[in-house]
C-alpha cells in the first residue's frame, strides 16, 4: 500500500508541474506575440520619425554652426583693436627686474639699470655691474661667516684680512677663492 501511495503522490506532482510547465509556455508565446506586435507598431512610426529628427538634429547643428561663425566674424575685429590698445602695451612696457641675493645681510638687491648698481634696500649695500664684470670677489670669514668687504677699511694688498666682527686671520689671497 505504501508503494501505491508513492506512486499516486508522484503522478499527482507530475500532473502539477506539467499544468506549469504549459501555463508557462502559452505565457511565454502570448507576451512574445504582443512584443511582436508592439515591435511592428513601433517600426513603422519611427521610420518616419527617426527621418525627421534625424533632418531636425542636423539643422539644429548646421543653424548652431552658422551663428556661431557669425559671432565670431563680428566679434574678431573688437578683440584685435583691445588686444592693440590695452593688453599688448601692458605686456610690452614691463621691464625685467634683475635681482640677486645681498653678500651682506642676505636680503634682495635689485639692479638699476639706469645707474647699473646693485643696491639692498635693507642694509644699503651696492656693487656696480662694472665691479662685478671686472671679477670683484665677495670676502666671507673663514669663522663667523660676516661680510667682509664692507668691514671698515678692508683690502686684499697683505693677503691677510682680520675680522672685525670676532677677530679671526683670514686669507684673503686668489688660492682662497671658492668658485
Amino acid at each position: 500500500m505504501k508503494e501505491a501511495a508513492r506512486n499516486a503522490v508522484a503522478e499527482a506532482r507530475r500532473q502539477r508541474w506539467d499544468n506549469i510547465k504549459k501555463a508557462r509556455a502559452e505565457a511565454d508565446a502570448a507576451f512574445l506575440e504582443r512584443y511582436k506586435q508592439n515591435d511592428e507598431n513601433d517600426n513603422a512610426s519611427d521610420e518616419s520619425s527617426d527621418d525627421d529628427s534625424n533632418l531636425l538634429g542636423a539643422g539644429l547643428i548646421i543653424g548652431g554652426l552658422i551663428v556661431l561663425g557669425y559671432g565670431v566674424y563680428k566679434a574678431v575685429p573688437h578683440i584685435v583693436e583691445w588686444w592693440k590698445g590695452s593688453a599688448a602695451p601692458k605686456l610690452t612696457s614691463k621691464k625685467a627686474v634683475k635681482e640677486m641675493i645681498c653678500p651682506s645681510c642676505g636680503d634682495t638687491m635689485k639692479s638699476d639699470d639706469k645707474t647699473a648698481v646693485w643696491k639692498c634696500d635693507k642694509c644699503n649695500y651696492s656693487i656696480s655691474e662694472k665691479a662685478l664684470s671686472n671679477g670683484e670677489v665677495f670676502w666671507f670669514c673663514d669663522k663667523c661667516e660676516a661680510f667682509m668687504n664692507t668691514q671698515k677699511g678692508f683690502n686684499t694688498k697683505s693677503s691677510h684680512w682680520t675680522c672685525s666682527k670676532c677677530g679671526f686671520d683670514n686669507d684673503v689671497t686668489d688660492a682662497n677663492i671658492d668658485e
